[in-house]
């Protein structure tokens, strides 16, 4: 039987202690930051709920 040619990679993915920071910091931020917002948002529609409007 008749086989045809074929290559084989292999890749080797190095990561250092600074790359595990940066997403770790990433997504943290990521989170933190989404939680903020909100947090402001709650607070200003709170604020806008109560004021009373004399339009």
């Amino acid at each position: 039987m008749l086989s045809l040619p074929s290559v084989r990679y292999r890749r080797n993915v190095v990561r250092s202690k600074l790359d595990l920071v940066v997403s770790i910091g990433g997504a943290v931020g990521l989170f933190l930051g989404a939680s903020l917002i909100s947090a402001v948002e709650l607070i200003m529609y709170l604020c806008v709920r109560r004021t009373p409007r004399n339009a």
